[in-house]
């Protein structure tokens, strides 16, 4: 068996145990409901009107679920809505996606970071 086809494996594994269900929404297209693995993490992030906590956290999907992810697009879990902040890398046909929980960061601030 080839480590690609091992990497899935060991992903579908992970799913069984540990998955959750999500909304996958697009920036263009429709949303769809997947089952994705879930790293939760709480991060300060330090701006210039001051500090705030959000929660970043690391989303695993399969290439075939999710065919392009990219920055914009919103991952809904447990009915909080998550936005993809950076651009996603993918191994073995298994996409890596950061996301922001963006609602506590500043308007200003929000804007800003789209831009760049």
């Amino acid at each position: 068996m080839s480590i690609p086809a091992l990497a899935q494996s060991a992903f579908l594994l992970a799913l069984s145990e540990v998955g959750e269900s999500v909304t996958y929404t697009p920036g263009v297209g429709e949303a769809s409901s997947i089952d994705v693995v879930v790293e939760r993490e709480s991060v300060v992030m330090d701006f210039a009107m001051g500090e705030t906590e959000a929660r970043r956290w690391t989303v695993r999907v399969l290439a075939s679920d999710v065919a392009t992810p990219a920055n914009g697009d919103v991952v809904t879990i447990g009915g909080e809505e998550f936005v993809v902040e950076k651009k996603p890398t993918t191994k073995w046909g298994i996409h890596t996606v950061s996301v922001i929980d963006e609602e506590k960061l500043d308007v200003s601030e929000r804007r800003l970071r789209r831009k760049f």
